[in-house]
């Protein structure tokens, strides 16, 4: 590893391990109320939590010692594996509805949710093919469809759970890789000008859809009912001001705000921690990604300056939606926030994209 490689390693290395230190203690500090009145512990989503850490650390130091070249030659059979993984959940028998949707798999006491890994999974096909066809990019057959319909099975898939912020995420991962990766401009300002009314038909159709979409215009017109989550949320931004409430002294979390150590764990953050601690955290996310960027930059191969562009993209836009939609910047997405949010199919699979990012800091070229 060289000099330069150690510091993107020890960099990123870092910033993870504090990120998941205040994840880990927020799961608790968010979750307490909740594990307290139905499991009669107070630390009953915090043990759970701990386990997935243990996992997630566990499969980030074997990735960070396999060679991520070994991901080009596996790029399909992983991309077809999530793609019937997510098929799964569509059947009755095996998949674990919650709250109408079906994005989890039911395998004894343990949910798996396979489009977190299917997202890890999609960021390498696309390098894998972007690198494949860099001769061909210019041509529409060959340098520009399979990039738009080999995974848009995988997003429709997402899309029919239904997860359409997930289906939305690869999407901008996609259109993010094809960016960087070279293909021809016009094709891809084509693509907005297909997916924009798209969207609208999607949004416009759905009715849950559309009172997001209303209900992100404005929530205290629609407090009583669907806009409750996001006023909430907003609340306890508000409460928090400049320094916070302190740790462990939410009020939010005590059932006012729901899903409050899973989508919006960031919300009861802001409360406990302020202005301050919500800047520190949103700091360290873009030391993330510029440090991952920079060092992706550097590596010695096509496929994995991709590869590191797209897993750290991966990581930073969906802390990065998740903090918009927290602070009512966008409609609520389900979008989970990277080592905060509850949750082991979303940790490990961060954590995985993660030591893929260590090893590849092995890859990077002297100064």
């Amino acid at each position: 590893m060289t000099g330069s490689g150690k510091k993107f390693y020890f960099t990123i290395l870092t910033v993870t391990g504090v990120l998941l230190i205040i994840g880990l203690y927020m799961v608790y500090s968010a979750s307490f109320p909740v594990s307290m009145k139905y499991h009669h512990s107070t630390n009953y989503f915090l043990k759970k939590q701990l386990i997935f850490a243990v996992i997630g650390i566990v499969v980030m130091l074997a990735a960070s010692r396999i060679d991520y070249n070994i991901y080009k030659k596996a790029a399909y059979p992983l991309l077809i594996f999530s793609g019937i993984m997510i098929l799964l959940t569509y059947f009755p028998f095996i998949s674990k509805p919650v709250k109408g949707a079906h994005r989890w798999i039911a395998l004894g006491p343990i949910s798996i949710q396979p489009s977190e890994m299917a997202k890890v999974f999609l960021i390498m096909f696309m390098a894998y093919l972007l690198e494949k066809k860099q001769d061909k990019l210019d041509d529409f057959s060959y340098g520009f469809l399979p990039f738009i319909l080999i995974p848009g099975v995988i997003m429709l898939l997402v899309l029919g759970q239904p997860d359409f912020g997930t289906f939305i995420l690869m999407g901008m991962l996609i259109y993010i890789m094809m960016f960087v990766g070279g293909v021809r401009i016009t094709y891809l300002i084509g693509v907005v000008a297909v997916v924009i009314p798209v969207l609208y038909l999607l949004i416009t159709h759905s009715h849950y859809r559309l009172m997001r979409f209303l209900v992100f215009l404005d929530p205290w017109k629609y407090y009583s009912k669907n806009g409750y989550q996001v006023a909430q949320s907003l609340i306890s931004f508000g409460a928090g001001g400049f320094i916070g409430k302190g740790i462990g002294c939410s009020q939010q979390k005590m059932f006012f705000l729901p899903e409050a150590y899973t989508d919006y764990i960031f919300s009861i953050f802001a409360e406990e921690m302020g202005f301050f601690g919500v800047f520190a955290v949103v700091v360290s996310f873009l030391l993330f990604f510029v440090t991952g960027i920079k060092m992706s930059m550097k590596v010695q191969n096509r496929f994995g300056k991709l590869l590191g562009i797209g897993l750290t993209s991966l990581i930073t836009l969906q802390a990065f939606i998740n903090f918009s939609v927290c602070m009512g910047l966008l409609p609520p997405k389900g979008i989970t926030l990277p080592f905060f949010s509850y949750g082991g199919s979303s940790l490990v699979a961060v954590m995985f994209a993660v030591g893929v990012l260590l090893n590849l800091s092995r890859d990077v070229a002297n100064d």
